[in-house]
């Protein structure tokens, strides 16, 4: 493997696979991300071992953490090591490690802003993108920046263009014959029973994200609406991306781009960040290496990942990726698992085949992995053999 003389590594709070094209989205386009994923590598199944991004934080960054103490020492040998924030607390954390420079990013303003801005150049990430891409402008003596956000859980100021509001395109009409007509006035009834509904908006203009449970009286377009918002944040990260691959410009840099939490999108329930029974969304998270691909991984692996690549990164005689890594057959031979909780002492085990999770007075669920991606069948009642299994597990949290 060749070795990165200068690596970009992009950690964000309430980052979902579920919102990116190169997972496989259908409902977002994120071209520049793709391209990063095109060639080089993508981890289908990285699962945090909390639902808190800043407890991820603590595991990447913590100052006990010796294998933090390694890469950085490890990068160092290369040039400057520095951390760049708009969160408080990810510097706080970060202060715990030896970078050379820290710099934390002031808000645009010194409250959240009550409208989406006007220009991408406005929002919270930007400044985050402009302060990394003047750092780069400044010299060649640094090897590793890493960059942390917390926007897509705490402001979602994207200016609401990014989305396309466009209606999709009418197709020429032809006559109908006896059976369309009956179908389209059954269409038709059915219609009319939704037509006192209130019409939403094609996207919401808050920038307060959302902590909404969505119950049986909901708006049908509810869902649909909370996450084409959501697109539109992960869309300003697309286009800032692109910013800050044309200050890096023809130089050899490696980006690494990776999720410190998950988002519910719906999936169980909850349209937020940490919100609603903990479910596969809040912890699996999307991991993205700029070279050495094209290759997807799909072995389970925890949020260590990051760490141990960063390290390799930095070694030209590591191996990013082994067969046993890229093949699946292997994870699951190996029975390797990671064990992750949320607050209210909710807690899951995920391995190779099942996600399984303790919800305290709720009872269990059991889903299929990795056919059940958004954890829709519980099969916990036809599987008591495997919940049992899991049960008898003594787990200290």
């Amino acid at each position: 493997m060749k070795l990165a003389t200068k690596l970009i590594v992009l950690t964000l709070d309430a980052l979902t696979p579920s919102a990116l094209g190169c997972y496989g989205s259908s409902w977002n386009s994120t071209p520049t991300i793709d391209s990063l994923a095109a060639g080089g590598c993508l981890w289908d199944r990285v699962i945090t071992s909390n639902t808190d991004p800043a407890k991820i934080m603590q595991q990447w960054l913590g100052s006990s953490g010796a294998d933090t103490k390694a890469l950085i020492r490890a990068w160092k040998k290369h040039g400057s090591v520095e951390f760049l924030s708009d969160s408080q607390e990810a510097i706080s954390t970060a202060a715990k490690c030896d970078f050379d420079q820290l710099y934390q990013i002031d808000p645009v303003g010194d409250e959240m802003p009550t409208e989406p801005a006007a220009e991408v150049e406005e929002t919270q990430f930007a400044q985050l993108i402009a302060a990394a891409t003047e750092r780069i402008n400044e010299g060649d003596d640094w090897s590793l920046l890493w960059l942390h956000s917390d926007f897509l859980a705490k402001c979602w100021d994207a200016p609401r263009w990014l989305i396309d509001s466009e209606p999709m395109d009418e197709f020429d009409e032809e006559p109908m014959d006896a059976a369309e007509t009956l179908e389209a006035e059954m269409l038709g009834a059915a219609e009319s029973s939704v037509d006192s509904l209130e019409e939403l908006p094609f996207v919401f203009d808050t920038t307060k994200p959302p902590q909404e449970h969505i119950g049986q009286d909901a708006h049908p377009d509810l869902i649909p609406v909370w996450m084409t918002t959501y697109a539109c944040q992960v869309r300003l990260v697309d286009e800032l991306l692109k910013v800050l691959l044309a200050a890096i410009g023809d130089a050899e840099v490696t980006i690494v781009l990776a999720g410190a939490s998950g988002e519910s999108l719906g999936q169980n329930g909850w349209i937020g960040h940490q919100a609603g029974p903990l479910r596969s969304c809040h912890v699996n998270v999307p991991l993205i290496v700029s070279k050495h691909g094209p290759l997807r991984v799909p072995q389970l692996t925890g949020e260590d990942e990051l760490t141990r690549i960063i390290q390799c990164l930095s070694d030209e005689d590591a191996p990013l990726v082994t067969l046993r890594d890229w093949s699946r057959e292997e994870s699951e031979a190996s029975g390797q698992r990671t064990i992750t909780h949320q607050i209210l002492s909710q807690q899951a085990i995920v391995t190779a085949q099942w996600f399984f999770v303790d919800q305290g007075d709720e009872g269990y669920r059991l889903y299929l992995k990795p056919d059940d991606i958004n954890d829709f069948n519980d099969i916990s009642r036809l599987r008591n053999d495997v919940v049992e299994n899991f049960t008898s597990e003594s787990i200290d949290f």
